[in-house]
């Protein structure tokens, strides 16, 4: 596990080799937002919220990593586990309290409506502990939905790169990002140790690194990929 948080994630590392060394803009490859879902896996697994065994996440750990898109999903996959939803049995959570789960906001007040909310959590409890575990290819999945739209938003944000917007032909609106000023020097030198092995691995999935020897994330991502590369053969 890290000790001190870096400066830049993995999924933003990954975003920042996307940069054209000539122009400076941000050049996808097809299935990025797959490789950015496998870097959001490897961030949490490096921070400790997460850890992986036989190609699923084994425990989960409710932490703040300070980087929002990151936070926004470790807390989806903890209501996930949480809620006792169907896959998520290996990751049950301690001490968190589901009376209610499902619920937003405060716990009920009336008596029949808690009553409610807690045999909703019962039964999804019993269907849990009944299904198959969810493997990393399924979590790919669940977080690749519009990654990389939310991490160039949030990079916006944190002022790493800049959106330029405009409309061709006046009408369809369009956007070009480009690496601001000095943020393409912060993803060089590679990180070291393990942050650096699961930054080329996951790169080399989308042809931004060499291949490189593969890790449980990084194979994930590859079989999602070529799972949907033969879905449009």
């Amino acid at each position: 596990m890290d000790e001190r948080p870096p400066l830049l994630t993995l999924p933003e590392e990954l975003l920042l080799l996307c940069v054209d060394p000539r122009t400076e803009r941000l050049k996808l490859p097809p299935y990025v937002h797959h490789a950015l879902a496998g870097a959001v896996l490897a961030e949490l697994e490096l921070r400790g919220a997460i850890t992986i065994s036989d190609n699923r996440i084994a425990t989960v750990q409710p932490l703040t990593l300070g980087e929002p898109v990151a936070d926004r999903l470790l807390d989806a996959l903890v209501r996930d586990v949480q809620l006792g939803r169907p896959g998520a049995k290996q990751t049950r959570l301690l001490g968190l309290d589901t009376n209610y789960a499902g619920v937003s906001g405060p716990s009920p007040e009336r008596p029949f409506a808690r009553r409610v909310a807690r045999a909703r959590v019962n039964m999804r409890a019993v269907v849990a502990a009944e299904a198959p575990p969810r493997q990393l290819t399924q979590w790919v999945r669940l977080f690749s939905h519009n990654l990389d739209s939310h991490y160039r938003e949030s990079m916006e944000t944190r002022g790493l790169v800049t959106a330029h917007r405009h409309r061709v032909l006046g009408l369809v609106p369009w956007t070009t990002w480009t690496a601001a000023p000095g943020s393409s020097a912060l993803a060089h030198p590679r990180p070291s140790g393990s942050r650096g092995l699961h930054l080329d691995m996951i790169a080399a999935t989308v042809g931004l690194r060499p291949a490189a020897r593969t890790g449980p994330i990084a194979a994930a991502v590859s079989a999602v990929i070529e799972s949907d590369k033969r879905r449009r053969d």
